[in-house]
């Protein structure tokens, strides 16, 4: 019997032995792992610093129609042209959109980090009169409105706070006598069985406000349809024959698109068009009714998240 614990005791001995190997080993493991995930680190940031020189000549070109047996660097060359540069392609190539009708973008490499400099800086310049361009033509059909609230109001806004502030900001006089224009992304159904907002819809009615859109917005595979999506006008009769408006059924987002179109006349300008964008905070804070009489129309981006 002494002889058999004798055997045990060995063997208990062997094997708390082979545990304390274990333990250094995987210690030892354990801080090879740790000098290699920081090799790896540094490995990593030397990579993307190789890949980043290795493109620092090369340029991105987004939106280009896709063609078939197009030359890429006639097409860069092309496009550097129009915006009044001279660049050499030393090699370029087009990828395709998985999805149909979409442009392709060239990826295009130039001979020097200068020209893609200079063809980017005169990208930017067209870019900005373009943006100019387009900023007047859209002055010119909201110049037939006075007041015009561009509202976004997230999904997970406070709607009582929501509904409190736009009350408040209606009921004020100076603010719709004349033509008044809401839209925008409001995130209230207004429409259909589960429409329950009619506190909503009973604040803007009573301003005086009517909806040219009454459709669904927003239409899920699968779950309720609503409208989320808003246009409200307050306007003399006259400018109601003038307004049309409605959505269009593109996949942009999970949203429809709204759309308005108001006649303008013939050379209609605008001499004094005031923008702001204000948090929804920040609206009683300001005196809206003194910029409102300085301006021939009132242009108010309101956040409300």
């Amino acid at each position: 019997m002494s002889a058999k614990f004798g055997d045990f005791g060995k063997q208990l001995k062997e094997v708390l032995y082979n545990i304390k190997e274990l333990k250094e080993e995987n210690n030892l493991i354990k801080k090879n792992n740790i000098k290699l995930n920081s090799d790896i680190h540094k490995l990593s940031k030397r990579l993307n610093l190789l890949e980043q020189k290795s493109i620092l000549n090369h340029i991105e070109i987004i939106g280009v129609p896709d063609l078939k047996n197009e030359n890429c660097e006639i097409v860069v060359e092309d496009i550097a042209a129009i915006m009044g540069q001279s660049v050499l392609v030393i090699k370029s190539f087009g990828i395709r959109s998985k999805k149909p009708n979409k442009p392709m973008k060239i990826i295009a490499e130039l001979s020097s980090t200068l020209q893609k400099k200079t063809l980017l800086e005169s990208a930017k310049k067209k870019k900005v009169k373009a943006c100019k361009c387009l900023l007047k033509k859209i002055t010119l059909i909201l110049s037939a409105m006075h007041m015009v609230y561009c509202i976004y109001k997230s999904p997970s806004g406070d709607r009582n706070k929501f509904l409190t502030i736009i009350n408040s900001i209606l009921s004020k006089d100076e603010f719709i006598n004349g033509h008044v224009l809401i839209i925008g992304d409001i995130n209230l159904n207004i429409i259909g069985s589960n429409c329950d907002e009619n506190e909503y819809l009973d604040t803007i009615s009573e301003k005086g406000f009517r909806s040219p859109i009454n459709v669904y917005t927003r239409t899920p595979i699968c779950q309720r349809h609503s409208c989320l999506d808003h246009i409200f006008i307050k306007s003399g009769n006259t400018l109601n024959s003038k307004i049309k408006a409605g959505i269009i059924q593109t996949n942009i987002t999970d949203h429809f698109s709204t759309v308005l179109e108001i006649e303008i006349s013939k050379g209609k300008s605008v001499s004094n068009c005031n923008v702001k964008s204000i948090s929804y905070n920040d609206l009683e804070k300001l005196n809206l009714g003194r910029i409102f009489l300085t301006a021939m129309m009132l242009i108010v981006v309101w956040i409300f998240s």
